[in-house]
């Protein structure tokens, strides 16, 4: 039976008992102990109320010697408390337990283990004898599953997946089922479940079907379902989340782990790059992983203290890549400054290295573009303070306000969108936000297109900061119409 706790609390008061009972006993005595006190009746323990194994009984039991230690145990089994037909009294000496694996059980009939104890002069405890274990030999049997294995489905589609199972003593069942090893739906009284037919790394998706009854009884099947890409999925696979070790002790090989899914059409491939700056790849283009989740590069070679960043993307069934960087990233940039604090993220006084290239197509002048840029460094260290603690990130889903280099309104974003260079920062007399760093290549050298600083609703702050700032760009779109 299982294990109730009023009879282990009434165990350890016997066992207390009977360990104050020798030290009253030993404290007033000085000569020997005539022990005239048998073993405590035995409580015996089985292992719950049924049993499903055809040949294993198991047992064991507490009892103890007042004055005396215990040295034969002798234990009986039987089809009611005391009885012996089973099983005859047999000696396991001192040990407090037994398993028979040779038994020949009877389907629906319980089982007693008898137990008795011996100490040092010979006296007997009385037989205790356990609660009664019963054999159930009738496992639950599955008739059928449908939708039958093998069958395929559309993505997204809502599958009623039933199980028609019987118990031939008419037990009640109870069902669980797993999709890919993982519960799907727990144990309950229902027989149906229904599962949406969503595809992973693969199209195929295993569905285990499990039945139990009261008793013990369990059974389970399993059915594989095909899935079927939907041609018109158009939405991207979110954007993966890159896992690599912090440092490598290896010159010519670094490994990556990323996570991403694709609920309607699956991913059907990822590819990497690896670069010495976030978004690079100027040391490993874009290659395809298949649909592994993990790869470890060898071949390179590697410069010791320099930082390694890998980029990853999928692809989903439906061949819609989720956000990448589509620029030909090289190792030149519209501020040299700037561009080295970038790929060494050296990031506190990026901001005092910003300019506007002449190489730039706008058609402001070279002034112009340098007073925005000072403008708004300005602003910048005035209102919020100069970012610091830049930490690289692909996404972000927070509603923010937009502060951008060019011209315009400020607008609210939902999951702001992907950037060459997207940072978590912190600003000084403001706290947390985002910046996001736009490149674009052009005469074999690499730009950055512009700088916008997202501030999140969240801070009271940010409405007052971003409309001064409005008012500055508008300020200069003004000026900038009046010298046309």
């Amino acid at each position: 039976m299982k294990i109730v706790n009023n009879k282990l609390i009434y165990a350890l008061i016997i066992l207390a008992q009977i360990f104050v009972f020798n030290i009253a006993y030993s404290a007033s005595n000085t000569k020997a102990v005539v022990d005239t006190l048998p073993p405590t009746k035995p409580i015996v323990l089985d292992d719950g109320d049924y049993l499903v194994s055809e040949s294993r009984l198991h047992a064991y039991w507490i009892s103890a010697g007042p004055e005396s230690e215990i040295i034969d145990n002798q234990y009986s089994i039987g089809t009611s408390p005391g009885a012996t037909d089973i099983v005859e009294w047999t000696s396991v000496g001192k040990d407090t337990e037994v398993t028979r694996t040779d038994l020949v059980l009877t389907h629906n009939k319980a089982y007693y283990f008898n137990v008795k104890t011996k100490n040092g002069v010979n006296l007997w405890s009385e037989v205790g004898s356990s609660d009664g274990i019963v054999f159930n030999a009738h496992n639950p049997l599955i008739n059928s599953i449908t939708p039958q294995d093998n069958s395929t489905f559309f993505t997204k589609t809502a599958v009623n997946i039933v199980v028609n199972a019987r118990d031939s003593d008419d037990d009640p069942l109870e069902y669980r089922f797993l999709v890919d090893d993982k519960v799907g739906q727990d144990w309950s009284t229902s027989s149906s479940f229904i599962w949406t037919a969503l595809p992973t790394t693969t199209l195929t998706r295993k569905i285990t079907c499990q039945v139990r009854d009261n008793k013990k009884g369990e059974v389970s099947q399993n059915v594989n379902y095909n899935i079927e890409i939907d041609i018109n999925d158009t939405t991207p696979p979110t954007t993966p989340i890159v896992t690599t070790d912090e440092y490598s002790n290896s010159l010519d090989s670094l490994h990556a782990s990323w996570t991403a899914e694709d609920p309607e059409s699956g991913i059907s491939e990822f590819q990497y790059a690896i670069g010495t700056f976030p978004g690079g790849r100027d040391v490993v283009d874009w290659t395809s992983a298949g649909t592994n989740t993990e790869i470890t590069h060898y071949g390179l070679n590697l410069v010791e203290g320099q930082g390694y960043y890998f980029s990853v993307r999928a692809i989903n069934g439906a061949k819609v890549k989720n956000s990448e960087q589509p620029v030909d990233l090289k190792l030149e940039a519209f501020s040299a400054q700037a561009m080295n604090k970038i790929k060494n993220a050296d990031f506190n006084n990026l901001f005092n290295d910003l300019y506007i290239p002449k190489e730039n197509t706008a058609k402001d002048t070279e002034n112009d573009k340098e007073a925005i840029v000072s403008g708004l460094r300005e602003l910048i260290q005035n209102k919020l303070g100069m970012p610091k603690d830049f930490s690289n990130i692909n996404s972000v889903a927070e509603n923010a306000l937009t502060i951008s280099m060019a011209t315009g309104s400020p607008q609210t974003t939902g999951k702001i969108p992907s950037t060459n260079l997207f940072y978590k920062v912190t600003f000084p007399k403001f706290g947390h936000g985002y910046i996001a760093i736009g490149v674009y290549s052009g005469s074999d050298k690499l730009y950055i297109k512009d700088i916008t600083i997202e501030l999140p609703i969240s801070n009271p702050k940010s409405g007052e900061i971003v409309k001064t700032f409005e008012i500055f760009m508008m300020d200069i779109a003004a000026k900038q119409q009046k010298s046309k």
